[in-house]
């Protein structure tokens, strides 16, 4: 359940949801900063910059230059953009699809009643820095496939999932890269029973590291080694980006990884600068009150020659959004869980210890988030006035502002409603990102978020999407 849908939730169950974030102690003991006040302003005593303070009143969202608005493609009924990618040559990769397949018109450099099409169930779209399309590749996906990796070369590697967690089909699970060029590069077949793929993330050298969870005595390897887990549960493995091939696999011991009572463990992985391997999961866990859903993370050794984990941090509700920082630290929104009243949290998670250094309750919670040498940002949802908002912080945590979103005149939320988005940080400094549009027909939507105008008529009614550059 996504931030929104809990905070939409509130709304009916207790006629209210807050848009105003309070600091709190956090609820596995740890404190917030000393001091802290009501409204969040640091005290005069603070010693400590990171605090990844939530802005507390939107008058604080200060706004941004735009450099690029423009949209890139359109689905002819429902789709979304799921995933953004900036490469090292500042191209960028979406990754959109649907629910089952659709035509997606996109844009091969005409008007959009002359747009180019394809059926699309999955999508990886190559465009320019100015959002120009390039290529579009379609695959075959039967669930929501994980986030590509995209490599330090400029190749994604990508995994196609014929089902949904926890069930079995006869078609195969295969891992597989695509070129620059978009063309399909070597493919890795896992076969078709009891693995699941829930997140993929490069490395520094180029190869790429798969986390997921498998029946038990499913072999993990597709070679004819034999790796099997004796109950059902997450595994971490790494695969050469430039051949495919096996390098190892592991099985995490840690109790609140081999405890969980379903298969939707393990769904986001990134890697440090360090080479260590972050992954986040959540899971219905024998650890917790009842059958909610419940986040837990843990921090890995980069080399696979050990199950354990180095630290492993839970939280009594699911991962909403998190990140890796330059110093290794992890900024997190956790949500609430539905069985268990409280509020969602904005966390600041010590790198080296697992410890929770920082944390305030904040409603609604970020959606995601991602982090560059320069910035730090936040995108989400309000269902209470109907924005969408972007807020950035500094490498040190000090807020430095943030935009809302409104593609159409008149009340936010009516006729024209602004679905999701991905968000990414590029080396320059600049935020991307890449939003998904519900639409009428024949609307005619400004997507520039700042004072500028850059007009866009739906050409029917469906979900248009568009990436939008910042220069905060």
């Amino acid at each position: 359940m996504g931030a929104s849908a809990v905070c939409a939730a509130l709304l009916l169950a207790m006629g209210g949801c807050s848009s105003r974030p309070v600091s709190n102690p956090d609820a596995g003991g740890f404190r917030i900063r000393d001091g802290a006040t009501a409204d969040g302003s640091a005290p005069a005593d603070a010693t400590s910059a990171r605090l990844f303070p939530p802005p507390f009143t939107d008058t604080l969202r200060k706004g941004a230059t735009t450099v690029t608005a423009r949209v890139f493609a359109s689905f002819e009924d429902s789709g979304e953009v799921s995933w953004l990618g900036v490469g090292n040559d500042g191209s960028l990769f979406a990754q959109v699809g649907a629910n089952s397949p659709k035509t997606i018109f996109y844009d091969a450099g005409g008007p959009s009643a002359q747009w180019s099409n394809i059926r699309c169930y999955n999508c990886v779209v190559h465009l320019d820095r100015q959002a120009n399309t390039s290529w579009v590749v379609q695959y075959d996906s039967g669930y929501d496939p994980p986030a590509p990796a995209l490599l330090p070369d400029g190749a994604l590697i990508l995994a196609s999932l014929p089902t949904v967690p926890g069930e079995t089909t006869t078609a195969a699970v295969v891992v597989w890269r695509l070129e620059t060029d978009g063309t399909k590069g070597w493919s890795v077949n896992f076969g078709p029973l009891g693995i699941y793929f829930g997140g993929l993330a490069p490395t520094l050298e180029g190869d790429v590291i798969l986390v997921g969870t498998a029946f038990q005595d499913i072999d993990l390897d597709p070679g004819p080694a034999t790796v099997v887990r004796a109950e059902p549960g997450p595994f971490v493995m790494k695969l050469a980006g430039a051949t495919g091939e096996l390098l190892w696999v592991r099985t995490p011991t840690d109790a609140p990884w081999t405890g969980l009572s379903s298969l939707t463990g393990p769904d986001r992985v990134m890697v440090r600068a360090d080479g260590r391997i972050v992954v986040g999961a959540t899971a219905t866990a024998d650890y917790s009150v009842g059958e909610g859903l419940h986040g837990s993370m843990m921090l890995l050794a980069a080399d696979g020659t050990t199950d354990a984990a180095t630290w492993v941090r839970r939280f009594s509700g699911p991962l909403s959004g998190w990140t890796v920082l330059p110093d290794h630290d992890v900024l997190a929104s956790t949500l609430a869980n539905y069985e268990m009243p409280g509020p969602d949290y904005l966390r600041l998670i010590d790198g080296k210890t697992g410890a929770i250094r920082n944390s305030y309750a904040i409603d609604p919670s970020y959606d995601s988030f991602a982090a560059g040498p320069t910035r730090v940002v936040g995108e989400l949802f309000d269902p209470v006035s109907g924005y969408r908002a972007l807020d950035w912080w500094s490498p040190d945590g000090i807020f430095q502002g943030g935009l809302q979103f409104v593609f159409s005149p008149g009340t936010p939320g009516v006729g024209v409603n602004l679905s999701g988005g991905e968000v990414a940080v590029a080396a320059d400094g600049h935020v991307i990102m890449a939003v998904t549009i519900g639409v009428p027909a024949d609307a005619t939507l400004d997507i520039d978020p700042g004072p500028g105008v850059s007009s866009f008529v739906t050409p029917s009614a469906g979900f248009d999407l568009a990436i939008l550059e910042l220069a905060p």
